[in-house]
């Protein structure tokens, strides 16, 4: 009887086990698969982010786009460059 009884308890606590092993791995796969997605859905915002500012930064060096501050001196670009050379 005492045979039986642990044999049954194996038996139970076994397919316990498998079940549970069963359901821990489906877990996990639904998060892995959760974190490919957000993983994806973030890098995809930083390449549309990427892509705003290279947008924006053709924008402002187009000629004329950006004011610029008169020299004193033909050869100087800035103003405080120009006083140095003076």
């Amino acid at each position: 009887m005492v045979l039986l009884t642990g044999l049954t308890g194996v038996v139970i606590g076994g397919l316990a086990w498998r079940e549970q092993r069963t359901r821990s791995r489906a877990l996990i796969d639904a998060a892995m698969a959760q974190a490919a997605r957000l993983t994806a859905a973030h890098a995809a915002r930083v390449f549309e982010d990427a892509e705003a500012t290279a947008r924006v930064g053709l924008y402002l060096v187009q000629p004329c786009s950006i004011p610029t501050i008169p020299a004193r001196s033909s050869t100087s670009c800035w103003p405080c460059c120009a006083r140095i050379r003076m």
